[in-house]
């Protein structure tokens, strides 16, 4: 569950992956966000328990795509390939 689905592969006429949509962007766009508000309003909007669970969701992702059988590696994590959804209570 803490891993965005591919739907398929386009080749033509640029290489493409074809993903679940993602609500709320990606996380590097709502850093963006946080970081253009004033500090005194950064905590309000973007709490760290919110930043805590975008965490702990990375690592469970990154622990299934390691114990996969075979290992996948994901090479480029970084906050433009961290994906955001509304949280359903998983």
């Amino acid at each position: 569950p803490k891993v965005i689905r591919l739907l398929g592969i386009c080749l033509h006429p640029v290489p493409s992956l074809v993903m679940e949509f993602m609500e709320f962007g990606d996380l590097r766009v709502l850093l963006d966000k946080v970081r253009d508000q004033p500090v005194a309003s950064q905590e309000k909007c973007f709490p760290w328990s919110v930043r805590l669970k975008i965490l702990y969701d990375v690592a469970q992702g990154m622990e299934y795509s390691h114990r996969h059988t075979p290992q996948i590696i994901h090479r480029d994590l970084k906050s433009p390939n961290v994906f955001l959804k509304v949280d359903n209570g998983e």
